[in-house]
């Protein structure tokens, strides 16, 4: 750092009043951790207090550390538990600082609390323990270990409330990429780590439990169970077992059961452990907080039970070794009293029977086991190896624990090999160690490893399949593999059980470099290429180092090509080796020779510059030298690199100045770049020369450039002379002739040009070359020499060579055209139809040749013939068949006219082309009609031009008259049905054609279909058209001032009979699903001043509303809505959404014009056409304002929430989407999606369409309720317009009249009992 540079002083006093991460104010330094100071500091915006962990400068600085520590902390914020410290965020700050945000928490940690107090007893140990256990039980089920328990990271709050905190926050000697379990942990946490973690194996939950039981002992006895320098505690927790807490503390009287919990959580083995730390939590509940089981005797109780008596002669013996025990503190001597007092025990009590001297003989074995622990400790802290070795075997022979002894086998195996360097003391420890435990996977492989060092190659290779058969880790497995390879090859010369292992190796770890290496050289030792080759190849991959990498795959890639002959996989691995090493020689020159010899120049290319390079210094011959650079030219001038291949030329001159190849190669590119000059003198020079490759050839293309040249610097008048040397040398050469063309063509010279080019056909063997020298000789026949004869055959001659090529044929055709040589025009026509293979440019032509053969040859029926054919080509040509319909009418061949209608109408395409499909039927019908006098033909015709023009009233008037006619002259009287139907159309096309209402009567009439004809004829009298017999039919029928509906005018006839066709039912189904969730979302105030409580009750109230009120909502089968009245407000009804005691309901509100009406059939027509807004898709409509615009943001709001389509929503689109997915069941949102991808399919909605037809049933059910025409006009001219209404006045009334004469209308009267008879 320079002077100019500013300092950052980043320490824990400096920070204190400084804004953090642009987010915090630091307020207080609270701690200092192994990794972290802790700080309290105030998030800024909003103010809120939090703790902040900035990590020292080692931690954040290192890249690996620091993002472990942000991995393990974000994983942390996943934890929400009461019993852990909640983290906020882990970022790195822009100073550079990694930083961990957590809540703020009011308390001290248990360290601080240990230190002040000593030691806890059970019951407050036990209440930690449980909130800890359960802090990291909610921890392990999100995935997170925390790796570090210890009583810095355990907070106390009021109460002794914990939070477990610091997850991951742990000093590490490493961090690998490839394991995070890969680490070694330093600080004060050592105290406290798992022993896998002591030695850096993976962790797992069980890691925390060992921790926690670590921490219980701490906090019970006042102590860590190992001490010492951080490299000997690490060692301890893998090997050495701790003391028993009776003999740490024993005034604690810590009950044997708690003990026992403690001790298994602390077992060295994952497997001995409790498996979860719901186990943990389990055990720590079970055992109460007098140390006894939950429902069990009292601790005290126990330790009477475990302890030896002080009032028993036995112990009066005793007490002088005792008391003597208690006054030293030097290990040995205790374990002397120690065994002194078991001797003594043993003669006073006769042996250890009895409750009190088993009592006895378990506390000197714990005292043993203590002073033991003790004594090693010290032979430790000394570095006394051969002591420290004799305490553990002493320990080992002694105690009857057989995890112990395991331990101390393991230790002394340890200290026997590391520090005192005895192989087979430490070879015979560690298979004491593993008699005792035959899973240890950590002793096996030390016992291996000794092996080895002994050179005892046999019993290590055995050794290693005995960890083998233990270890699971694929890591471990690979390496150990290839070991055990390693040793049968090198070792025991047993290649192909080395084989075996190694190849095992590489199905753990496919690119394990050490197995490949081995493997390598077995095969090569072997001389099998193939597997050789396949494993370099490997190792090209995988080899670690750049120049291994490079050497095996030039191994392998010269294997391919040499021995096993693999141009094609050798060649793959060259390049992949020259891309490694761009300058290896040795695989650069096969590697350019295989891509030259390939065409792959752009390959090539580099590699020759790069072995061009080289060449001065490499030892090669001139000659070598010479080529070398003539290739690498040849492949610049192929790539189009034409100054980097004069200089390779050049260069090669140098090396060989007389040589013929370099000598062209400079000429032609001095010629290529247009230095003409120099171009010249070269090629003069190679003319001159006299060299084996100058052959008449090459001395023809020679002359042929210089004529080139010449032709460049103005000297045009010496071209021709070196052209005719080229082709004295050579006859055929082509450039020559392409030349002496090119000139003749300039001069005019056309028949000289005819002759070059014969020479030039004659001179080619290519016949693609032939086909376009006739056909140039073709167009010089036809345009220069006016020779059509000879243009033609030409052409012809061309044909012969491509009997399908369309541009000659055009060429041949516009010949005969010209010489209006019709028949063979006709001819090539036909040529030109085989070749093209559009069909819409077939017609065309097919349309030529008709034409000719019409116009030009008078062969009218081959003409039809050919007209009839560019329409089987292109149905869209419709000229054609305008010719055949003028020829066929020309000819009154009106039975050949049918069926070329007939033939046409077929040719269309099943969808589309209506109008034109229509006016073909309705002429075709014409035809039938007026040419062949076949009604009933020209009916069904007709019908077929109707059904696609329904609005085209002049057709159906026509149908009227042909089923007029074949009714009356044929007596056909199944026509009635359809004449019927024809003057109802006619009807809705235009209300006022009276005459059709006139022929309805009298047929109704005639077919004593009275009701029909009563229907009519009251129609044709309030429209004041109807005649006397009209007038008197409707007479003999008086109907009453008020004629009640006898039946329930249901859903089934309200669609058929009621609903316009306009009413798609696809779009109901859709609002009567959401109908309740619209309903909901837009419920209506009830209009001031009404009151829930003015609420009508109609069955209570006479008014003549309430009684028509309750008629009309029972006609249609509706639950009863709420009834209100406004006697001032004007207008009739209103039908409102209204929210009344927390849901909605339909509301009718009755108006003043409503409730001053008197008239029962007027009222009954207001009610009954406002009442349908309470059929539930009806009443959707109304609750979004009867708006189309509206009702098509339901639709796109329903199709995005059902997922039918991609639309694009709109503000209220989008906040309907919301709500129909909060509040619509899966069951109605599955059944809202079946009806949408059905309207979809039906293809687009209308939906002002829609909405104009829902308001146009709604006129047609009051009109059913007061039965009058009359008093629907009365009732329409009277109304006020509803917001949103579509009809006007005037067209609802309309439709209402047709609606009156209807097959709908009548069956609805039938359905209603409303017929007269």
């Amino acid at each position: 750092m320079s002077e100019a540079q500013a300092v950052v002083d980043r320490s824990p006093k400096a920070r204190i009043g400084n804004v953090f991460a642009d987010e915090f104010k630091i307020l207080q330094h609270l701690s200092r951790g192994d990794v972290a100071d802790t700080f309290l500091a105030e998030f800024i915006d909003p103010p809120t207090q939090v703790w902040i962990k900035i990590c020292r400068a080692e931690f954040s600085q290192d890249r690996a550390q620091a993002e472990r520590l942000l991995r393990e902390a974000r994983a942390a914020a996943a934890v929400l538990h009461t019993n852990v410290l909640e983290v906020l965020d882990a970022d790195i700050a822009p100073e550079g600082d990694v930083y961990v945000v957590t809540e703020a928490f009011e308390g001290e940690d248990l360290g601080l609390l240990l230190r002040r107090t000593g030691r806890l007893p059970w019951p407050r140990v036990r209440g930690i323990a449980l909130q800890i256990a359960e802090g990291l039980q909610a921890a392990h089920a999100a995935g997170v270990v925390h790796r570090a328990i210890k009583p810095g990271n355990v907070l106390l709050g009021e109460g002794d409330h914990v939070k477990v905190a610091d997850f991951g926050m742990v000093a590490v000697e490493e961090v690998t990429q490839d394991r995070d379990a890969g680490t070694v942990v330093l600080g004060d946490a050592v105290h406290f780590i798992a022993p896998e973690q002591a030695l850096g194996e993976a962790v797992d939950q069980r890691s925390d439990i060992y921790s926690l039981g670590v921490l219980m002992y701490t906090l019970l006895s006042g102590r860590v169970p190992f001490f010492g320098r951080p490299t000997q505690v690490t060692m301890q927790h893998k090997f050495a077992a701790a003391a028993a807490l009776g003999s740490v503390a024993p005034e604690a009287e810590i009950p044997p059961l708690v003990e026992a919990l403690v001790l298994k959580a602390m077992s060295k083995r994952r497997e001995d452990r409790f498996q979860d730390m719901g186990a943990l939590v389990a055990a720590l509940q079970q055992i109460g907080e007098d140390g006894a089981r939950e429902g069990g005797g009292g601790a005290k109780a126990a330790a009477r039970k475990q302890q030896p008596t002080t009032d028993s002669a036995m112990f009066y013996s005793l007490e002088a070794l005792q008391t003597a025990l208690g006054q030293t503190q030097d290990p040995r001597a205790q374990i002397d009293i120690l065994h002194k007092m078991q001797k003594a025990l043993t003669q006073l009590a006769g042996g250890a029977g009895g409750k009190e001297g088993q009592a006895w003989q378990q506390w000197i074995a714990q005292g043993l086991d203590y002073a033991y622990y003790n004594l090693a400790a010290q032979h430790l802290g000394a570095e006394q190896w051969q002591e420290l070795v004799q305490t553990y075997r002493e320990h080992a022979e002694l105690t009857t624990d057989r995890a112990m002894k395991t331990g101390l086998y393991g230790a002394m195996g340890y200290v026997l090999d590391k520090s005192l360097g005895d192989i087979p003391g430490a070879i015979a420890a560690y298979r004491k160690m593993i008699q005792l435990d035959p899973t240890s996977q950590d002793a096996v492989l030390a016992l291996a490893r000794l092996y080895e060092r002994a050179q005892q190659w046999d019993a290590a290779v055995q050794t290693l399949d005995h960890f083998l058969s233990l270890c699971a880790d694929p890591v471990a497995r690979t390496e150990e593999l290839t070991h055990v390879g390693k040793l049968l090859h090198e070792k025991l010369l047993a290649s192909e059980r080395a084989e075996i292992y190694l190849r095992g190796a590489l199905e753990h770890t496919p690119g394990h470099v050490p197995a490949l290496t081995l493997l390598a050289d077995m095969y090569r030792g072997r001389k099998d290429w193939r597997e050789l080759a396949a494993v370099c190849e490997a190792l090209l991959t995988f080899a670690t180092s750049y120049y291994e990498r490079v050497e095996f795959g030039i191994e392998a890639g010269f294997l391919h090509y040499r021995q096993l002959g693999d141009i094609a996989k050798a060649t793959e691995i060259f390049a992949r080796v020259i891309e490694l090493d761009p300058e290896n020689v040795r695989v650069g020159t096969v590697l350019s020779k295989i891509y030259y010899e390939a065409g792959n120049y752009v390959g090539a290319a580099p590699i020759y510059e790069m072995l061009v390079r080289k060449a001065p210094g490499a030892p090669i011959s001139l000659k070598a030298h010479v080529e070398l650079c003539l290739r690498a030219a040849r492949v610049e001038r192929l790539l189009g690199r034409s100054q980097r291949a004069l200089k390779l030329f050049k260069k090669a001159l140098d090396l060989e100045p007389g040589n013929w190849t370099a000598m062209l190669g400079r000429a032609d590119l001095t010629f290529e770049a247009g230095e003409w000059e120099a171009a010249f003198g070269y090629y003069e020079q190679l003319l001159a020369a006299s060299a084996k490759e100058k052959t008449d050839k090459v001395a023809a293309a020679i002359h042929v450039r210089l004529a080139e040249v010449c032709k460049r610097r103005g000297q045009t008048q010496k071209a021709p002379g070196y052209l005719r040397q080229a082709l004295e040398l050579d006859a055929n050469n082509w450039q020559a002739l392409e030349a002496t063309l090119e000139h003749q063509l300039a001069a005019e010279d056309w028949q000289g040009a005819l002759n070059t080019r014969r020479a030039m056909i004659n001179a080619s063997g290519d016949d693609n070359v032939k086909f376009e020298l006739f056909v140039a000789s073709g167009k010089l026949f036809r345009d220069r020499l006016r020779d059509p004869q000879k243009a033609v055959i030409a052409f012809q001659r061309a044909l012969e060579l491509r009997p399908r090529e369309l541009g000659v044929l055009h060429l041949l055709l516009d010949t005969f055209t010209e010489r209006k040589m019709w028949q063979e025009a006709v001819g090539v026509l036909d040529r030109i139809v085989d070749v093209e293979p559009d069909p819409a440019r077939r017609a065309r032509f097919h349309y030529t040749a008709a034409v000719l053969l019409r116009d030009n040859l008078a062969q009218v029926d081959a003409a039809l013939a050919r007209f009839d054919r560019v329409l089987d080509e292109d149905p869209s040509q419709l000229k054609a068949f305008q010719a055949i319909d003028k020829l066929l009418t020309q000819r009154k061949e009106w039975k050949g006219l049918d069926r070329a209608y007939r033939k046409m109408i077929n040719r269309l395409p099943p969808d589309g082309e209506t109008p034109l499909r229509t006016m073909l039927w309705s002429n075709l019908a014409e035809i039938y009609r007026t040419r062949l006098g076949d009604f009933r033909a020209a009916t069904k015709a007709f019908e077929v031009a109707a059904a696609l023009d329904p609005g085209n009233a002049d057709r159906w008037q026509i149908l009227v008259e042909l089923y007029e006619a074949l009714i009356r002259n044929n007596n056909a009287r199944e026509f009635t049905d359809p004449l019927v139907r024809a003057h109802f159309t006619l009807l809705r096309l235009e209300p006022h054609r009276y005459a059709s209402y006139h022929r309805l009567f009298e047929i109704y009439v005639a077919r004593r279909e009275l009701d029909k004809a009563f229907c009519v004829a009251r129609t044709l009298v309030f429209v004041k058209q109807a005649n006397a017999q009209e007038t008197t039919f409707y007479n003999r029928y008086p109907q009453p001032e008020f004629r009640r509906i006898k039946q329930r005018l249901g859903e089934d006839l309200l669609r058929r009979c009621v609903f316009h066709a306009d009413e798609d039912a696809g779009v109901g189904a859709v609002l009567g699903l959401l109908a309740p969730v619209l309903a909901g979302w837009r419920p209506k105030m009830l209009p001031y001043p009404l009151r829930p409580s003015d609420r009508i009750d109609p069955e209570d109230d006479g008014s003549l509303v309430s009684k028509l009120f309750v008629y009309v909502t029972s006609v249609y089968g509706y639950p009863q809505p709420d009834l209100y009245f406004r006697p001032d407000e004007p207008g009739d009804v209103a039908v409102l959404n209204v929210e009344r005691g927390g849901s909605v309901r339909p509301t009718i509100i009755a108006l003043g014009g409503a409730l001053a009406e008197k008239s029962e059939n007027n009222l009954a027509f207001t009610l009954g056409r406002h009442a349908l807004d309470l059929y539930p898709p009806h009443y959707a409509f109304m609750v979004i304002d009867r708006s189309p615009e509206n009702l098509k943001d339901v639709l796109m709001a329903s199709m995005h929430v059902c997922k039918v389509g991609a639309p694009e929503l709109s503000a209220g689109a989008q906040a309907l989407a919301r709500e129909v997915t909060k509040h619509l069941p899966a069951a109605a949102i599955e059944r809202l999606t079946a009806a949408l991808q059905r309207l979809v399919k039906s293809g687009e909605v209308d939906v002002k369409r829609w909405a104009r037809a829902a308001e146009l049933a709604s006129y047609r059910a009051g009109f059913l309720f007061c039965n009058d025409l009359a008093t629907a006009a009365h009732a329409i001219g009277q109304e006020q317009r509803v917001f949103g209404s579509i009809l006007a006045p005037k067209e609802a009334l309309r439709e209402l009249v047709v609606y009156s004469v209807s097959e709908e209308y009548f069956e609805a009267r039938r359905g209603l009992g409303l017929n007269v008879a």
